[in-house]
């Protein structure tokens, strides 16, 4: 059986990897936990949604498992003692996603690209982001102006 295993996971282990802060490894377990695939392809961002002072993780899969005609599922994680806890899937998600400086319910608003509304802003509902982005209003065009690209 061959295990891939991400680039970022490949090149800790030839240089060793100091940070605290992001854990690829501890990233690509939490990943392989929600898609229950040992090796599934996806793209990835750390940056700090909730304040906390340590970066989560945003994910966006690949692949016929997790990609349709609308789009791929979206995970985002919160960093946790002991890696990463799934915060919430979105399902029909489209590059580029960006992190907004606004906030809603202490985390961070995203905007993501969906069929359909084009640019879709995404609140954080207290315990979760919205399941489907393509339900979504859109965000205006200072929104996604004033918005960073996190994943292209």
């Amino acid at each position: 059986m061959k295990i891939l295993i991400p680039a970022s996971l490949a090149i800790c282990g030839l240089i060793g990897c100091t940070s605290t802060a992001v854990n690829p490894s501890s990233l690509a377990l939490a990943v392989a936990d929600a898609t229950q695939e040992e090796a599934a392809s996806y793209k990835s961002a750390y940056v700090d949604l909730n304040g906390d002072g340590k970066d989560d993780a945003v994910v966006l899969l690949s692949g016929n498992n997790w990609c349709g005609s609308g789009g791929c599922t979206m995970l985002v994680f919160k960093n946790v003692s002991n890696g990463y806890a799934l915060v919430s899937r979105s399902t029909v998600t489209r590059e580029p996603v960006r992190v907004s400086s606004s906030v809603y319910h202490g985390w961070k608003d995203l905007i993501v690209s969906t069929k359909g509304v084009g640019d879709a802003l995404m609140r954080f509902d207290g315990s979760a982001y919205p399941g489907n982005p393509s339900v979504e209003r859109a965000a205006t065009p200072e929104q996604v102006g004033l918005a960073r690209i996190i994943i292209e």
